[in-house]
């Protein structure tokens, strides 16, 4: 899906933060949240609030890439 492909491409281009994630899901066509990027990007707001959570955030950011190469 192009919306999907975008996200993932917009995510690739700036900071991870709990703000740019809601940014980024708040902007899309309700189609897109039922797509499993999304699904994915859900949980990623609470890992990037919880400051212990590098190696958790680090294990999101290469399965979100791996997703993302499958668009």
């Amino acid at each position: 899906m192009p919306e999907e492909r975008e996200l993932a491409d917009g995510l690739a281009r700036v900071r991870w933060n709990p703000h740019s994630f809601r940014a980024s899901l708040r902007e899309l066509p309700p189609a897109v949240h039922e797509d499993r990027l999304v699904g994915v990007l859900d949980l990623a707001v609470p890992a990037l609030e919880d400051t212990g959570a590098d190696g958790a955030l680090l294990s999101l950011h290469v399965l979100i890439d791996a997703l993302a190469a499958e668009i």
